[in-house]
């Protein structure tokens, strides 16, 4: 066990071992909080983790690729040879007597104690070949070298890890998205809301039909209608007063409400917006034209006044029986909200939420 641990150590130093836990590390959490309520936060830290893994991979994939074969045998093997070969060479034509030199007419090798003492001079040749050598040397040694089956063994990890490090990151990738989409259809769960209502993700997870609040905070009812709108959908909203406070008495008024959420402006992007109709007075405005458009998604309403809302209530169940006769459907959800002391009456709630 610690001969293969001391392996993959030399393999992949501290970098690679770092990015094979990241992944792993990754896997671990998804399946832990899989089913938990603190989900979407372990995802997003999950998230975070897959990318600093794939980004240390990268990393331990040169590093290996930089990995060169040791060839330190074969080369001593060679360097053993060619002396071998020098030393029979030299042997065959070597002739150490003094005598058979002199015979041939050549100075004997001690001849240099007769001609008195010598004044030598510096090298400087040899010391600048023994000190590039000891510069290639000290390159060699910084070097990371293998044998053979070891490198290989290396850049076939390498490879597992890059391909688990990529694999990881996609599927976390995935999981947020899931995680997201389910939370989107919630009532007070989604974050960061994007406008893609549609269809088929309402087929994919289902909206809840109704939902009663009985104790809201202050803000809650905006936020809620302030979330649909950012989602993609309308909505309807009867009330005593308009959830945003809106001052003006007067009926008829308009203003945007953002579809996108942007970090850092107060309201929002509101060259993309969607009107919010304010009517305060059944002659100010048509039921027709109030329901068809906000089930186009023109605008959404606001209606204040219970007198008021009974009425656009009734003209709504009315128009909702002849959408219901000729199947039709809109193509985004439109959210009625019911604001005021008493609920409506239960037939006409029972027939909405049919």
């Amino acid at each position: 066990m610690m001969t293969a641990i001391t392996k993959f150590y030399m393999y992949f130093g501290i970098i690679g071992i770092a990015s094979t836990l990241a992944w792993l590390i990754c896997w671990i959490t998804v399946v832990i909080f899989a089913i938990s309520k603190h989900r979407t936060k372990a995802l997003w830290i999950t998230l975070g983790m897959s990318i600093v893994g794939l980004w240390l991979a990268g990393i331990n994939s040169l590093n290996v690729s930089a990995i060169k074969l040791d060839q330190t045998e074969e080369i001593q093997a060679g360097r053993k040879q060619a002396q071998e070969l020098l030393r029979i060479k030299t042997d065959d034509t070597k002739d150490d007597s003094i005598y058979a030199q002199a015979a041939a007419g050549a100075e004997p090798a001690n001849s240099y104690k007769s001609r008195g003492k010598q004044t030598r001079t510096k090298d400087t040749k040899r010391d600048d070949a023994m000190g590039d050598q000891l510069n290639i040397e000290t390159n060699e040694t910084r070097e990371r070298t293998m044998k053979a089956a070891d490198r290989n063994m290396a850049n076939m990890l390498d490879r597992l890890n890059l391909f688990f490090s990529r694999t990881t990151f996609w599927f976390v990738i995935l999981f947020v998205m899931l995680d997201y989409l389910h939370r989107f259809n919630k009532t007070f769960k989604p974050y960061f809301p994007l406008p893609v209502s549609c269809h088929t993700l309402d087929t994919l997870f289902p909206k809840p039909n109704s939902i009663c609040i009985r104790k809201a905070k202050p803000n809650a009812l905006a936020d809620y209608l302030q979330t649909t709108v950012r989602k993609g959908d309308t909505f309807i909203y009867f009330g005593q007063e308009d959830p945003w406070g809106t001052l003006s008495t007067n009926g008829g008024v308009r203003s945007i409400l953002p579809r996108l959420f942007v970090p850092g402006l107060k309201h929002g992007l509101r060259i993309w917006g969607l009107e919010k109709y304010v009517v305060s007075n059944i002659a100010e405005c048509d039921s027709n034209f109030l329901f068809e458009s906000v089930w186009f998604r023109r605008l959404c309403a606001v209606v204040k006044g219970a007198p008021i809302s009974a009425e656009h209530l009734n003209d709504l169940l009315e128009f909702m029986r002849l959408r219901h006769t000729a199947l039709a459907t809109a193509k985004h959800t439109v959210h009625i909200v019911w604001d005021h002391a008493m609920p409506p009456p239960r037939q006409i709630l029972v027939e909405l939420l049919f």
